[in-house]
C-alpha cells in the first residue's frame, strides 16, 4: 500500500488495488489513513454481509461497507464511483473539506478496483485446492448418505464428479463463472434470506446444469 513517512497509509493506486484484491477474497481490511493534512482515520472496509432484516436508507447486503472506527460508517453500492458530496455526506464529513474530499477519493478508488477486478474475475476461474478437496468431500457425503433421498444425492454427486472433470480439462469455465456470479448477485440483492444448503443446491444445479 502507499504509506507516508510515518508508515501510515494514503491515497494511492496501491492502496486502492490491496485493499479492493482482500476484499474480493471475502476478507475485510483495516487500515491506519490519514490525509495528509494532520486528519488520522482507523478505517474498516468489508464488501458484502450476510443480512437480516430489512435495512433503511437503501442499504443491500452487497455494499461496500465502509466504518470510520469513533466517526461514522455506511454502505456504497459498488456500480459506479459516487460524485458530488455523496460520500461526504453519508460520511458525516461534509463540514471538512479537505479530509472530506481525501475520503471520497480512497473510497472511489476502491470501487473503481473492485469493478476492474469484477470484470477480472469473470474471466478467470478463482478456485483453490482447498475448494477442490471440499467438493470431493461434498461427493463422498452425498453417497454415503441414505436412501431416503437416495436419488437427490446421487444427482449431487455427480454433478460435482461432472465440475472436477470440468476443472481438469478447462473447458465451461468461463459458463460456469458467469453463472455463479449471477447467483451470488441475486442472493445479495433478496431480502429473502437462504440457508446453507439451498445456496448450495443452487450452486450444484448450476454445476449440473453447465456439465451436461
Amino acid at each position: 500500500m502507499n504509506t507516508d513517512i510515518y508508515g501510515e497509509i494514503i491515497n494511492g493506486e496501491d492502496t486502492y488495488f490491496e485493499i479492493a484484491k482482500h476484499l474480493i477474497k471475502g476478507e475485510s481490511v483495516g487500515i491506519g489513513w490519514t490525509d495528509e493534512d494532520s486528519t488520522h482515520f482507523d478505517i474498516i472496509f468489508t464488501l458484502g454481509i450476510k443480512k437480516y432484516g430489512l435495512f433503511q436508507g437503501g442499504i443491500k447486503a452487497n455494499n461496500l461497507f465502509v466504518s470510520i472506527l469513533h466517526w461514522s460508517s455506511y454502505g456504497f453500492g459498488t456500480d459506479d464511483v459516487k460524485l458530488g458530496g455523496y460520500i461526504q455526506e453519508k460520511l458525516r464529513l461534509s463540514d471538512y473539506d479537505i479530509t472530506g474530499e481525501k475520503v471520497k477519493e480512497l473510497v472511489n478508488g476502491v470501487i473503481e478496483q473492485l469493478k476492474k477486478k469484477g470484470r477480472i474475475m469473470k474471466k478467470e476461474l478463482i478456485i483453490t485446492k482447498e475448494d477442490i478437496e471440499l467438493l470431493k468431500e461434498m461427493k463422498e457425503n452425498c453417497l454415503k448418505s441414505s436412501v431416503y433421498d437416495d436419488e437427490k444425492r446421487l444427482s449431487k454427486a455427480n454433478a460435482i464428479t461432472k465440475f472436477l472433470n470440468l476443472l481438469d480439462t478447462n473447458k465451461n469455465q468461463k459458463k460456469v463463472i458467469d453463472k455463479l456470479i449471477e447467483l451470488n448477485q441475486m442472493i445479495n440483492d433478496s431480502d429473502y434470506v437462504y440457508s446453507q444448503d439451498e445456496i448450495t443446491t443452487k450452486n450444484l444445479d448450476i454445476l449440473k446444469e453447465v456439465s451436461e
